[in-house]
C-alpha cells in the first residue's frame, strides 16, 4: 500500500512539458519591418520548427504544451474514467521576408481538459 501511494505522489508531483514557451511581453517587443531573424532568435530562443517558402520568405514556429495530471486520475479502479489531465498550449508563428526581416507574427494560447474526466467539466 505504501509503495502505491509513493508512486501516485511521484506522478502527481510531476507534469510533462514539451517545446519552447514564449513570453507574450517578449513577442510584443518585436517590430514588423525592423526586427531581424537573428534578433528574434536572440530574444525568444531557437524555434521548434522552421520552413523556407518558395517565395524566399521564412516561417518559424515556437510551440509549447504542458500537461498536468489531475489527482482523480490516481484513484484506484475509477481513476482512468474520472481523471485525465489539464493541458496548456502556447504557439507563436513569425514570418520573415527574403532579407530575414520580420513581416508579421501570430500568437495563440489555450487550455483544455484531456481524458474522460474532461467530458464532465
Amino acid at each position: 500500500m505504501k509503495k502505491g501511494c509513493l508512486i501516485a505522489l511521484l506522478f502527481l508531483s510531476g507534469c510533462m512539458s514539451v517545446g519552447t514557451k514564449v513570453d507574450p511581453a517578449s513577442v510584443g517587443s518585436l517590430r514588423a519591418g525592423q526586427t531581424t531573424y537573428a534578433q528574434a532568435v536572440q530574444l525568444l530562443g531557437t524555434p521548434n520548427y522552421q520552413s523556407a517558402n518558395s517565395d524566399g520568405t521564412k516561417t518559424v514556429v515556437y510551440s509549447y504544451v504542458k500537461s498536468t495530471p489531475r489527482a482523480s486520475t490516481f484513484i484506484p479502479v475509477v481513476g482512468p474514467f474520472v481523471g485525465g489531465a489539464d493541458t496548456e498550449t502556447n504557439s507563436t508563428t513569425l514570418r520573415f521576408d527574403k532579407n530575414d526581416v520580420l513581416l508579421d507574427y501570430t500568437t495563440s494560447q489555450g487550455q483544455a481538459p484531456a481524458g474522460f474526466g474532461g467530458l464532465a467539466h
